[in-house]
């Protein structure tokens, strides 16, 4: 039996016309990289690291209502005070969130879509209360909390849906497979320029091979891949070293590799655990991303929820994410080059 709002939530996740907004809010990060992204991404602590900020300003502004209905005249500073600490704590609460947008599938962007766009209006709303009352318009400003505390309760209830919540399998079969990660090969097309690409890819099995070969000019750049699903070929064809080849090192040699094998000059890698039990420690869902350009190589860990199928795809789609940012970073790099002296 599914919950009274499941049914609502499922239908937002089956509107195309969210993913326009999900992508220019995905593509506020996304776009960027770079060490401040991988930690607003909770990468140093290996899982993400919005869930856990959520609990500063629901816990700030819960307080001030606890205040404002039960401590009386005497409590109105500190309700105040903690409106203020609220919105703080809200800033990279919401950067966070934004940073995990990229690594979202696509129904689920969408319903994360609404779930920025009402958190966000609710911080407006405990803004315009700080103010309120800070003009000493205390109960306009606890009428204007009590109306922003009830969007926070609908977009909390939307990111549990996130965190926890199960998509339908029947939905997911009937939204056209391929659209976005065709999309996806063809930026990384369009960034290469001169340069020629290759793969390397354990748990994608190939998939993002086959994204990149669907161009209609990928016989110009992309050499080819190999699928090292063992770990044996991972080892005498890769050369991969690392005492467990789940780990960033196994993948960015994996991607370092490919390139002299196949002499290309970029390349992205994929290493991980789909499904099953864990291996070497590391949990099902877990997927390291390598990507390689002009020698220089770089790799992510993600954590991607849903069957082995749905993680493959997730990954596929980062891998081609990770790959355009690291091709976007090359070209800032050659930008910004010093001219040597001639």
């Amino acid at each position: 039996m599914s919950a009274p709002l499941e049914r609502p939530i499922q239908r937002l996740a089956e509107q195309p016309a969210l993913d326009r907004v999900a992508a220019r809010l995905a593509g506020l990060t996304d776009r960027r990289g770079g060490a401040l992204v991988d930690v607003l991404r909770g990468r140093p602590l290996g899982h993400p690291l919005h869930p856990a900020l959520t609990d500063l300003p629901i816990g700030f502004w819960t307080s001030s209502w606890v205040l404002d209905l039960f401590g009386g005249s005497a409590a109105r500073q500190g309700s105040r005070t903690l409106v203020g600490w609220g919105l703080v704590s809200a800033a990279p609460t919401i950067a966070t969130g934004l940073a995990d947008l990229p690594s979202l599938p696509t129904r689920r962007r969408r319903v994360a879509a609404i779930h920025a766009a009402v958190n966000g209006t609710a911080t407006v709303g405990f803004a315009w209360s700080w103010l309120l009352r800070r003009r000493g318009r205390h109960a306009a400003g606890v009428l204007a909390g009590l109306g922003a505390g009830t969007l926070a309760s609908l977009g909390g209830y939307l990111g549990g849906w996130l965190a926890f919540g199960s998509d339908d399998e029947q939905q997911q079969a009937a939204e056209p497979p391929g659209t976005e990660t065709i999309a996806l090969a063809e930026r990384v097309a369009a960034r290469l320029g001169e340069r020629s690409l290759a793969t390397a890819e354990s748990c994608t099995a190939g998939r993002i091979a086959s994204a990149l070969a669907a161009g209609g000019d990928a016989a110009g750049y992309f050499r080819g891949g190999l699928v090292s699903y063992q770990e044996r070929v991972k080892r005498e064809h890769l050369g991969v070293t690392t005492a467990s080849v789940y780990n960033p090192q196994a993948a960015e040699q994996m991607a370092l590799a490919v390139c002299e094998l196949l002499h290309a000059d970029a390349a992205v890698a994929t290493s991980g655990v789909v499904g099953g039990e864990p291996q070497d420690g590391v949990a099902p869902g877990t997927v390291f991303i390598a990507t390689a350009v002009d020698g220089r190589a770089g790799a992510q860990r993600y954590r991607f929820d849903g069957s082995p199928a749905e993680v493959c795809a997730q990954a596929t789609d980062q891998a081609l994410r990770d790959l355009a940012a690291a091709l976007d970073r090359a070209a800032a790099r050659a930008r910004h080059a010093v001219p040597s002296a001639g």
